[in-house]
């Protein structure tokens, strides 16, 4: 599952294994229904282990949904995208440095803890070396797993980079 956005956006010409199947809400572009949405699937899919793609934006509508999985003995594995803000907001403004898009920090790879999750895999990586790490570790772990995955504030997936090079014409 995957939130609106930039993780959408990103993951939308992505490869899948045969019989993984891909859910995100993007006709209302309601931001912050991955995580309770996530939660939902792993309950009714207890069997299948559940991926969660979500930006940190959207991760603070609803991320009090984590404390669910471990409550009910489900193992996701969550990626948070961080990249300090609203992202696809920014990609349709002129000016993508305004600040109405920022939002506050969490330390995202300590809110399972927060949330009283036992025994979650978390990491917070900003490098492919110390991703792929984490990954080797995730794909072993016999629990759930939360990786915070640290961006530059303007890395967009291809598409949102060739929505934004148009922005101008938007406002015209």
């Amino acid at each position: 599952l995957t939130d609106t956005g930039t993780s959408s956006l990103g993951l939308a010409l992505a490869q899948l294994p045969h019989g993984a199947e891909f859910h995100n809400q993007t006709l209302w572009a309601s931001i912050g229904w991955a995580t309770p949405a996530a939660f939902g699937a792993a309950v009714g899919a207890p069997e299948r282990r559940l991926i969660l793609i979500t930006g940190e934006g959207s991760h603070q509508m609803t991320a009090q949904e984590i404390s669910q999985f471990d409550r009910h003995g489900l193992r996701p594995i969550v990626f948070v995208l961080n990249n300090s803000g609203y992202l696809s907001e920014r990609m349709l403004c002129k000016d993508m440095a305004l600040a109405y898009n920022d939002i506050a920090a969490w330390n995202y790879a300590e809110l399972p803890h927060a949330l009283g999750c036992q025994g979650w895999f978390t990491a917070r990586v900003s490098s492919c070396g110390v991703l792929d790490d984490a990954l080797k570790t995730a794909k072993q772990a016999d629990g759930a797993v939360y990786i915070e995955v640290m961006t530059d504030a303007y890395e967009a997936p291809p598409m949102y980079k060739k929505l934004h090079e148009h922005v101008a014409s938007f406002y015209n």
